[in-house]
């Protein structure tokens, strides 16, 4: 029933088939790294947690590069946080524990080195390389090519696609045109430096709309050139990648959003005291100040952002789901009552594709007894659309909660109600589960409804 949100503070690795995430500590700080399966040569990444709450624009991730070999379990690599900053030498041994005649995953030790088997990895390679495409592209205006080159090389390290640019950065510092690749995100630079800002702008754009940072970040930089309408440029880039949201929201509205997604109070508060339009965002993948607060379930920040204006009624896009849904997601009680009690809507209707939010089920799936009570006394139908699961009441009963199935039924829930996936009804559920309490429930609610 819970629907995964992946802010870029949480991600993992985009992991080959070819390479294993290892999690633990090293010197006592928590780290995560990539190596690959087999011996050979070591070029690849370390990300070391944070200690702070990151940004949603645009993380501060400590991502360092990692150089060296591996031969069969021996690992030797050296970690760099900057192009001339060794950062530590890591010597370790890749290690196959058992227990109770189990094989267990593998394990990294070595000197102050506990790395064990990361399971958990998940794809986001957009999140994680954000970060450093935003340096790599820094560097280049700047001219700094040895901080270039070393964003470069992680990039490269993250994201095989990016390698190009270690080849083309010796040119683009020569002033020369790089050759030609299957894969060029510099080549609106390249039109830009001969003054052909219109091939520019469609070289970037289209490189944008692959999904590339650093295209975006070269089609925002020319969105001064003369002729070319700013705004535009800005709600494009913020629209593919969220890259210059301030340019087409506003920086106290970016800063808000930014704000209240790091549960920073007093920077809300001091925020809200400004001019500021406290429901910008909300559109593809840039979610309102409202969406980030309710996702990490303040309700300190979300009465804040209401009592400004915030509308708990907008209907949000596709990319985002509803404050009352996240409410639900976080299990978080008060907030969802809160947010019931303010207006929200219990079907906030989304788009056709996706279509609307079950939020009975899901407050019924998270044992949410007061907030489902809520709903059914603003007048939500118990057997509303349903899941593929079943009704609200096949969810009560698979979890043997018998008071919201009591709610449930007190307010008109078929105890027979079924669908084609539910494998039965509630009356089912209950039987086939052995229990006996809720059975007995269920039989004499749809006796008293014949």
């Amino acid at each position: 029933m819970r629907h995964a949100i992946v802010p870029a503070a949480l991600v993992a690795f985009a992991m080959s088939a070819q390479a294993t995430v290892f999690s633990g500590t090293i010197d006592g700080n928590r780290v995560s790294i990539l190596l690959p399966d087999t011996t050979g040569e070591v070029f690849t990444f370390s990300l070391h947690e944070s200690e702070t709450p990151l940004s949603f624009f645009l993380p501060d991730l400590d991502l360092r590069l990692l150089t060296g070999r591996r031969t069969e379990d021996r690992v030797e690599v050296v970690e760099w946080s900057a192009a001339d900053r060794i950062t530590a030498h890591i010597t370790a041994e890749i290690m196959v524990p058992t227990r109770d005649g189990r094989i267990l995953g593998p394990e990294l030790r070595g000197k102050g080195i506990h790395l064990v088997h990361d399971s958990q990895s998940l794809q986001a390679p957009e999140a994680l390389s954000a970060p450093v495409m935003q340096r790599l592209h820094d560097a280049v205006r700047a001219a700094r090519w040895n901080d270039a080159m070393f964003s470069a090389k992680l990039a490269c390290a993250l994201d095989d696609r990016e390698c190009g640019w270690t080849r083309a950065l010796p040119a683009l510092q020569a002033a020369r045109v790089p050759a030609a690749e299957a894969y060029e995100p510099w080549k609106s630079l390249v039109l830009e430096r001969a003054g052909r800002w219109h091939d520019a702008l469609k070289a970037s754009r289209e490189l944008c709309e692959q999904w590339s940072r650093i295209g975006c970040l070269f089609h925002a930089d020319l969105a001064t050139r003369p002729k070319v309408n700013a705004r535009e440029v800005y709600r494009f880039t913020c629209h593919q990648r969220q890259v210059r949201c301030d340019g087409r929201w506003g920086a106290s509205e970016i800063a808000l959003i930014d704000a209240a997604w790091m549960r920073d109070e007093a920077g809300v508060e001091r925020l809200l005291r400004g001019n500021v339009n406290v429901n910008a965002g909300g559109d593809d993948l840039l979610p309102t100040a409202l969406q980030t607060a309710a996702m990490h379930g303040s309700l300190s920040i979300v009465k804040q952002l209401v009592e400004r204006g915030a509308d708990v009624r907008a209907a949000p896009p596709t990319a985002w789901l509803s404050p009352l849904f996240y409410a639900i997601d976080e299990r978080n009680e008060e907030l969802a009552l809160y947010l019931l009690s303010r207006g929200a809507p219990i079907h906030m209707k989304r788009d056709e594709q996706y279509g609307d939010e079950n939020l009975l089920v899901e407050a019924t799936g998270a044992r949410m007894r007061r907030v489902v009570h809520a709903m059914l006394e603003l007048g939500e139908s118990p057997d509303w659309w349903g899941v593929p699961a079943g009704s609200a009441l096949t969810i009560a009963v698979d979890n043997g909660d018998l008071a919201i199935a009591r709610d449930l039924i007190a307010h008109g829930a078929r105890p027979d109600y079924e669908l084609k996936f539910s494998e039965g009804s509630p009356i089912d559920h209950a039987r086939r589960t052995g229990q006996t309490q809720m059975l007995q429930l269920l039989l004499a609610a749809r006796k008293g409804r014949s």
